[in-house]
């Protein structure tokens, strides 16, 4: 709070009082590169330059990867350099001597490694924790949803249909693209039920029973969809309806429906239709698509994407934090680049 009233007082150009403050911190904690920092900035706004001077080599001597008091003490040099002519020939020469050595001119490719060297030095830490956190995210993504990023951005508002007429365009979709609309023949229930804990639109854990295993009527209202099966142009595929579609399949064995493509997941239905299909033959000698349509809620966007789990937030909110305290060393880095 201190330091940070220091900063306030610099800001409203009382510069003294400031310096009273820092003299007060400086009893507590004299070495501590912040207070220096800001002393000499004080010192600076006075017009004290060879306290200035003094102040950020000592910070230098305790950290000489301090790109705040490299870029000030080049500006301090700059600003004897332009005094010169207002100083008499005899301190001139003497004055000149000492901005030579201390002044140096480096090529930009040097300037370039400097500050390469100063950002890993003081942010190595800060990159590992980017580089991590990015693979974490990455990894659950990938593991609890499944589709790219910028597909399921797109997806969230975007509601059109690929009109869909063979299996090869079903399973050879372009990128990006998972709404589809299919007209399937020879649509049939399965016998196998879904069941969801919170009944919501995607929401809760779902759960597959096969029909003739609903005990009581709790069981008969979590029921959020109909897993069924169509044929499109000789193959068979597996949708998840929902009642109504269900309800129309007792009317008619053709049905077209609007809806997302997923890859067949091992266990979860599966398991239950294999072993259905053993014993009713469903498939009969027909091959099944490696994918699956969820046509439940059609393709409303957020309703038919999967969940983003909730440690994507919290490592992005930490990625965010990383990225912020990274920003702030790339400034004072790149305000070193440009100096010359």
């Amino acid at each position: 709070m201190r330091l940070l009233r220091v900063r306030l007082l610099i800001q409203l150009e009382r510069v003294s009082e400031a310096l009273d403050q820092l003299d007060q911190i400086a009893a507590i904690a004299p070495e501590l590169p912040e207070v220096l920092s800001l002393r000499g900035q004080c010192y600076r706004r006075q017009g004290r330059l060879d306290a200035a001077e003094s102040t950020y080599n000592h910070l230098l001597e305790l950290n000489s990867r301090d790109v705040e008091a490299v870029v000030s003490l080049a500006q301090i040099h700059t600003s004897t350099r332009e005094s010169l002519p207002r100083l008499d020939p005899s301190q001139r020469k003497e004055a000149k001597q000492k901005l030579r050595s201390k002044l140096s001119r480096h090529s930009w490719g040097t300037r370039l490694g400097v500050a390469v060297h100063f950002l890993m030095a003081s942010k190595w830490l800060t990159l590992i924790g980017i580089f991590l956190l990015l693979v974490l995210i990455a990894g659950s993504w990938h593991k609890h949803v499944g589709i790219a990023p910028w597909a399921y951005a797109s997806q969230q508002y975007k509601s059109e249909a690929q009109v869909i007429t063979t299996i090869d365009e079903l399973e050879n979709l372009p990128k990006g693209i998972n709404a589809v609309r299919v007209k399937l023949s020879k649509a049939t229930f399965v016998n196998i039920l879904e069941l969801n804990e919170a009944r919501g639109k995607g929401s809760g854990q779902s759960s597959f029973i096969f029909n003739n295993q609903v005990e009581d009527l709790s069981q008969l209202v979590k029921v959020s969809g109909y897993l069924c099966m169509g044929y499109l142009d000789g193959t068979a595929v597996i949708f998840l309806a929902n009642e109504d579609q269900f309800n129309k399949l007792k009317d008619t064995r053709t049905i077209e429906v609007d809806g997302i493509v997923r890859e067949l997941p091992s266990g979860s239905f599966m398991t239950l239709f294999e072993q259905r299909d053993k014993e009713v033959n469903y498939l009969g000698s027909k091959p099944l698509s490696n994918y699956y349509l969820n046509t439940k809620y059609g393709i409303s966007g957020s309703d038919v994407l999967p969940p983003i789990p909730f440690r994507i937030y919290v490592y992005v909110m930490l990625l965010g934090m990383f990225l912020i305290s990274l920003n702030v060393e790339l400034r004072r880095t790149r305000r070193f680049l440009q100096y010359r």
